[in-house]
């Protein structure tokens, strides 16, 4: 027989999950959209702001494939505590990527503003 009050739980904790995943992620995209930033000077600056970019681009891509992985996990679970644990670790430590790639990227484009470039 199915505990329904082991369901309820669980679906509330997904619920405020995917609010502050939600709310997470209405404050990053339009900072995301809105971040675009002029390499007009040549040289090193404009090779390392290409790699800067497409290190980020590479970042989010292993992060969204982390939660992916993640909710597979959540899927084939089939009850398992430790499974289930396993797979809230791989939620939590994936939102702390985003965050700390976030604020790294926060920081490269305000030393890019503060110096002009």
């Amino acid at each position: 027989m199915v505990n329904c009050d082991n369901i309820k739980n669980e679906l509330r904790g997904m619920t405020i999950k995917r609010f502050f995943f939600l709310s997470f992620s209405a404050l990053v995209i339009p900072t995301i959209a809105l971040a675009d930033v002029d390499l007009s000077a040549n040289g090193i600056t404009a090779i390392m702001g290409r790699v800067a970019d497409w290190l980020w681009a590479v970042a989010f891509g292993l992060i969204v494939i982390v939660f992916i992985w993640a909710g597979v996990k959540y899927l084939l679970t089939r009850g398992d505590p430790g499974k289930i644990t396993e797979a809230n670790h791989m939620v939590v430590w994936a939102l702390v990527g985003a965050a700390v790639v976030m604020l790294a990227w926060s920081a490269e484009s305000l030393v890019r503003f503060i110096l002009g470039i």
